[in-house]
């Protein structure tokens, strides 16, 4: 793994403009992405992974959605939050390409395949012709569907779900991007074809020394594959750092309940570990510690004080616990 910096995201926040007010859905969220490195992003649904993705590559839609003044996103320094349409159609699958949550809605349904594949074959590279076949043909032999010219014949219904993820990562990869962001790839699958999925994008980044930023709401996903975690909650980053440390010692309660609810065939249980509450609504997050009011190990300054990230072992994280044990 590279420590250059691919991607540097500072201080993002993202609002959408509802008929309930402003919903600011994503708060002040910064990390950076090196190349070659596996980023897992983890949270329950309503964190603001999804969208944070989206602002990288400029798919939110305005209206609704804003990036809000003093936000910075950056590819190897060059912002691209105020980058012309040209250069961002440029960024999108030929540098940086996104797997999107489920296939069935991404793909046509009424084109095959190959042609899909061969439309991005064509927009992100100089083949034409014949060989934009033969790139087609072996860009989903790489991905592991079988008989690949046969299946590039076929519609999107066709095929399984775990074969359609595979035909969109054929797709992403069409332009040999540096930066592959995959969000929720392994949703709808069932467990066996999750982990092929993510083996394959483990083994894809490695040979492509591809950086990768796996967007999941499943902690055991990216204990599997990434190198770095980030821990998202209310719109915010409340844990950062390496994936080993992180899963051996979470310094965030909000990191402890999700580790928690894993289930562990070693150690069975009657029930599964559950956060109690859910994720606030977006247009009015509490004051203090936005996990506060589901917090188990709740301190009085929660309530009131926003705790910004502080070092822990092994990690960084937003928790007043970490001051009250210095």
């Amino acid at each position: 793994m590279s420590s250059t910096r691919l991607l540097e995201i500072n201080d993002l926040r993202v609002s959408f403009r509802t008929d309930a007010g402003e919903a600011l859905a994503v708060d002040g969220v910064s990390f950076s992405v090196g190349a070659g490195e596996t980023l897992g992003i983890v949270g329950e649904s309503g964190c603001g992974k999804s969208v944070s993705a989206l602002s990288i590559l400029g798919l939110i839609a305005d209206p609704p959605g804003r990036i809000l003044p003093g936000s910075s996103v950056r590819l190897r320094g060059e912002e691209l939050l105020t980058a012309s349409p040209a250069r961002l159609r440029e960024v999108r699958g030929g540098e940086v390409a996104m797997v999107f949550q489920e296939p069935m809605s991404s793909l046509n349904p009424v084109l095959r395949i190959g042609d899909q594949v061969a439309e991005a074959v064509r927009r992100h590279t100089e083949l034409r012709g014949n060989a934009v076949n033969e790139r087609v043909v072996a860009l989903l032999d790489r991905v592991g569907i079988p008989d690949p010219a046969g299946r590039a014949r076929a519609f999107p219904h066709q095929l399984s779900g775990g074969m359609r993820q595979r035909a969109m990562i054929a797709m992403a990869l069409a332009g040999d991007p540096e930066l592959l962001i995959a969000d929720e790839p392994t949703t709808a699958l069932d467990v066996t074809i999750q982990a092929r999925i993510l083996t394959l994008l483990d083994d894809l980044r490695r040979e492509r020394n591809m950086a990768l930023v796996l967007i999941t709401h499943d902690l055991g996903v990216v204990a599997q594959v990434a190198d770095r975690v980030a821990v998202m909650y209310a719109g915010r980053i409340v844990e950062e750092g390496p994936s080993a440390s992180l899963f051996s010692t979470p310094a965030h309660p909000y990191t402890t309940g999700l580790l928690r609810s894993i289930p562990d065939p070693d150690s069975p249980r009657d029930r599964l570990e559950a956060i109690p509450g859910s994720v606030p609504s977006p247009h009015a997050w509490p004051p203090g510690c936005r996990f506060h009011p589901r917090c188990t190990v709740v301190l009085d300054r929660c309530r009131t004080d926003d705790p910004s990230l502080m070092q822990a072992p092994g990690a960084r994280a937003a928790c007043w616990l970490l001051e009250e044990d210095l």
